[in-house]
Parts: structure tokens; C-alpha cells; sequence
């Protein structure tokens, strides 16, 4: 296909076997799966973003996602490294103005993601009008 590419030799693997790989942990260890169900709150959150998804903007949704990323790293590792990368301390979805959507976000973010805390900001527009 491409000459000036040097060539290699290998095996093509396609059975189920061929693919079976062994976790081994620092004191050498072979690491066993012995649980396949996935955990209540994976199940939660991920409940939790396809409902945020269908409320919010494509740009609102992925920076939540990210967000939350984030925090979910930081809560495994908890070093003041992945500390440093997480956004100062929030997330700003754009202004809602319909109260009941207001309200469905809060609801969704109060029952999916416990461990975040959610506030209302009011702000004063030039004309001082709370926006």
C-alpha cells in the first residue's frame, strides 16, 4: 500500500480469546473481575446528563460534562494537582428565563449529582435590573 512505509509482520487476531487481557497490580498481582453490575450512582448520573442534555445548549452540556469530569476525578484521586485543574469552583449554565426550567435543572442536579452544590446567582444588568 505504501512503499516508503518499512513493513512488519504480525498476526490477525478476530476470536474472543485472542482478546482476554490480565490486570496486574503494583505487587504483581493478577487483578480479577469478579463484579459485572454497574454501581446505582453511574446509573444515576448517567440519568442525570441525558436529562440535562435534552434542557440544555450543545456548548452548556459539553462544559458540564467537562465540569463534572473534572470532579469526578478529583473525588478518586484527591490531590491537590487534579484539585488545581478543576475551573475555580463553578459552573455557569446560561441565564434561563422560564422559572420552570429554572426549577427542572435544580431538580435534576439536586437528584443525579448529590455531591455538587447548587446556587442562583441574580445579578444587576446596567440598568439595574436583576438579570
Amino acid at each position: 500500500l505504501c512503499p516508503d512505509v518499512p513493513r512488519f509482520r504480525g498476526i490477525l487476531k478476530s476470536k474472543l480469546e485472542d482478546f482476554i487481557v490480565h490486570e496486574i497490580a503494583p505487587d504483581r498481582t493478577v487483578i480479577h473481575l469478579t463484579n459485572l453490575s454497574v454501581d446505582d450512582t453511574i446509573k444515576r448520573e448517567a440519568a442525570g446528563l441525558e436529562q440535562l442534555r435534552e434542557l440544555s445548549s450543545a456548548s452548556d452540556h459539553e462544559g458540564f460534562t467537562a465540569f463534572y469530569e473534572l470532579v469526578q476525578r478529583y473525588q478518586i484521586y484527591r490531590t491537590e494537582e487534579s484539585r488545581k485543574r478543576i475551573p475555580p469552583d463553578e459552573f455557569l449554565y446560561r441565564q434561563q428565563h422560564e422559572k420552570a426550567v429554572r426549577l427542572r435543572f435544580r431538580d435534576i442536579i439536586k437528584e443525579h449529582f448529590r455531591e455538587l452544590v447548587l446556587d442562583t446567582i441574580v445579578k444587576a444588568n446596567e440598568q439595574g435590573a436583576q438579570t
